[in-house]
């Protein structure tokens, strides 16, 4: 099975066939693995721009034992988009696979970069596709933790609304309470008001029983007749 992918790569890959563009220039036999390592030697033409910017998206790591940060891929190669990604990443393998067999990238070194000192784009438009998953994870788990945020501030405004309707039945109770207390109050003085004549006839008999026991018959005050 290495065999197989290790001819597929050779086959996929010529050495004498740039994978980016016809401004890269040929670097036979460097197999660079930084822009440092990519100096020209005198009398060849230095790595265009571009092809700079590709091997710069390369990890730290070429032994692959940290992984690759999105962040650390520079930003021309993060703003690609994923679907352009995709598309690239099928136009290689279609072109790569042998005998209608996928050509197996996973297994290939970091730092792939051919005799011509181009990185491979097979490999380039795996990583944005990765990186794009990587993305939607992180995604979702955010969309998860707003999720569970919005379902606690729901059970809090269920809550709250059920308190909300208790202290309302509270209040109705003492509406209620108080317009009973209205009521017998008023009643009360009612019946004050009632026996004041009676209570004013008392005090008058009290008077006309003073003054008998007392002598002549007192002047009894007009109010109290």
């Amino acid at each position: 099975m290495a065999d197989n992918h290790a001819q597929g790569a050779s086959d996929s890959h010529p050495s004498s066939e740039p994978n980016l563009s016809a401004d890269d220039a040929e670097h036979p036999g460097t197999g660079a693995t930084s822009v440092e390592d990519q100096q020209a030697p005198q009398g060849e033409k230095a790595p265009s721009s571009k092809a700079k910017t590709l091997l710069t998206a390369r990890p730290p790591d070429p032994a692959g034992d940290g992984p690759l940060s999105f962040q650390n891929m520079d930003a021309s190669v993060r703003s690609q988009a994923p679907v352009e990604a995709m598309e690239s990443l099928k136009a290689c393998r279609d072109h790569s696979a042998p005998k209608g067999n996928g050509f197996d990238h996973q297994n290939k070194p970091w730092d792939d970069v051919n005799d011509s000192g181009s990185l491979d784009k097979c490999l380039v438009a795996e990583r944005l596709i990765g990186f794009s998953e990587l993305e939607l994870v992180d995604i979702s788990s955010k969309t998860a933790i707003a999720k569970s945020r919005i379902a606690a501030l729901e059970t809090k405004i269920a809550s709250d609304k059920s308190r909300m309707r208790d202290l309302v039945s509270q209040i109705s109770f003492a509406n209620t309470m108080m317009a009973a207390w209205k009521s017998e109050l008023a009643s009360t003085e009612s019946r004050v008001a009632a026996l004041e004549p009676q209570i004013a006839k008392i005090k008058y008999s009290i008077v006309l029983a003073e003054a008998s026991a007392s002598g002549p018959e007192p002047t009894i005050p007009r109010h109290m007749k």
